[in-house]
């Protein structure tokens, strides 16, 4: 392996891990959206048996 095949092969990888990086970090956001999702979801559910639990009452 000379020098130029060296340095091809380094930018090959590198791009190859800046790819999977990239691939990471959009699955992290997207993680974060669904999660965020489910607070909001888990949110609505406390409020309806909130509100259940007050109709009982009266």
């Amino acid at each position: 392996m000379n020098l130029e095949e060296l340095e091809n092969s380094y930018r090959e990888e590198m791009d190859q891990l800046g790819n999977r990086l990239q691939n990471a970090v959009l699955a992290l956001a997207q993680a974060e959206a669904i999660i965020a999702q489910m607070g909001d979801i888990m949110q609505n559910l406390n409020a309806i048996v909130e509100e259940f639990i007050q109709q009982q009452q009266q």
